[in-house]
């Protein structure tokens, strides 16, 4: 079962609760070892129009003025948890196209970002929410954000890669795991080998699904899944993506272990940071 977690959000992000020292505790009395804090990086108000930064809820996103009460957090537990628990300090960012400066900056003041697309641009930077605006028209230009954005040397875990599919549809409005999305999925998992980050499953995402079938699953979609165990040098984690400090142990955690015996994929205990 899980030892580490590194994706981890708290209250800064507003959609969340707890603190680190409410994550250390609980992740301790699970028998984790170490624990990624990773909640979601600012995005500037100017980054994007006023609709898209109210309907992508971006305004939800950790504040620039609250990054050093985060890090703060995350030293004070350092020095209360070390000897029991190994904390690294991190950001989930977006990749939002014109703005690397800003995400070398951020990243400077952490030990990793993780990259979660939640919402993505085409070339006219038009954006669209990952949650509902999918298409086979659009899923490249979501795959196409993922291979912008880790070609910056940032990022060092892909975190729900397979969120696409939570609304994915052809042109029929059928969701369904068409070409287009085996098509893609691939270029996903080839990218993610190309520049060597890891890429996650997600246990956030079957808190509304874990007593459904697998294939019933929003995500992890577990079709995806059963591609990405075809490569054999894919790094794939658990991630928790907890939005409370009792969800880093529990049923929906059980769950992804089967969902992971069901594929037959195989699962790394420990992440390295290498970007």
């Amino acid at each position: 079962m899980l030892k580490n977690n590194y994706h981890t959000h708290m209250r800064f992000c507003n959609h969340a609760i707890g603190d680190v020292r409410d994550y250390c505790i609980e992740a301790i009395n699970c028998g984790l070892n170490e624990l990624g804090m990773t909640d979601h990086g600012p995005i500037r108000e100017e980054f994007m129009s006023a609709e898209d930064y109210s309907r992508t809820w971006s305004y939800e996103n950790m504040k620039e003025s609250q990054i050093d009460s985060y890090l703060a957090q995350i030293n004070d537990a350092r020095l209360e948890f070390g000897d029991k628990l190994k904390i690294y300090s991190g950001f989930e960012c977006e990749y939002l196209y014109g703005h690397d400066d800003f995400y070398y900056g951020l990243r400077r003041k952490v030990n990793f970002l993780n990259l979660g697309i939640h919402f993505f641009q085409d070339e006219n930077k038009k954006l669209y929410d990952t949650y509902c605006e999918v298409t086979n028209e659009t899923l490249k230009y979501y795959v196409n954000t993922i291979e912008d954005a880790l070609k910056t040397g940032l990022y060092n875990t892909l975190v729900h890669p397979d969120l696409f599919m939570y609304d994915y549809h052809n042109e029929l409005g059928k969701r369904e795991f068409d070409d287009e999305a085996i098509k893609e999925t691939r270029r996903i998992i080839e990218l993610a080998i190309k520049y060597d980050v890891y890429v996650e499953i997600n246990a956030n995402g079957i808190k509304n699904d874990y007593d459904k079938d697998f294939k019933d699953f929003l995500y992890p979609y577990i079709d995806f899944w059963r591609i990405a165990s075809e490569y054999s040098d894919l790094k794939v984690i658990v991630g928790v993506d907890a939005h409370d400090p009792k969800l880093l142990s529990g049923k929906h955690l059980k769950r992804i272990y089967e969902l992971i015996d069901e594929v037959g994929i195989k699962v790394l205990d420990k992440m390295t940071i290498c970007h």
